[in-house]
């Protein structure tokens, strides 16, 4: 079987789930029911996805960059304010100190009012 038809027998067993809107979107597990998106050939984390481990000794987090966890990883740029330890968002500062901070743009339901975190969407609504 070609490798084209691998991918038409899988897209048929995933229905319209599996397509993408845009390139940046990921799809959905193919598990029955699941609406989770999909990390690992094809399924979630809850169906079976293996994720990576942080490569520091006696550490079993999950990697988030350079093979460290959050704790062991590169450490992240502080505020430029002086005395803040918090982490930068944009241009040097942290939220409190003048980073901008991007409204949800959820329209349904009069709107929210909470912080953008991806593609112009807060957590709850991504």
């Amino acid at each position: 079987m070609s490798s084209n038809a691998k991918t038409e027998e899988k897209n048929k067993r995933l229905g319209n789930k599996s397509k993408k809107q845009n390139s940046n979107e990921r799809a959905f597990c193919f598990a029955p029911g699941c609406t989770n998106k999909v990390v690992q050939g094809g399924v979630c984390i809850s169906h079976g996805a293996k994720r990576k481990r942080c490569k520091h000794p006696g550490c079993d987090r999950p990697v988030k960059i350079s093979a460290m966890c959050s704790k062991h990883g590169p450490p992240r740029k502080q505020c430029d304010e002086e005395g803040c330890t918090r982490v930068a968002v944009k241009g040097g500062r942290c939220i409190s100190h003048g980073a901008k901070k991007k409204a949800c743009e959820w329209r349904e339901d009069g709107g929210c009012d909470r912080r953008a975190v991806l593609e112009g969407l807060c957590k709850r609504h991504h």
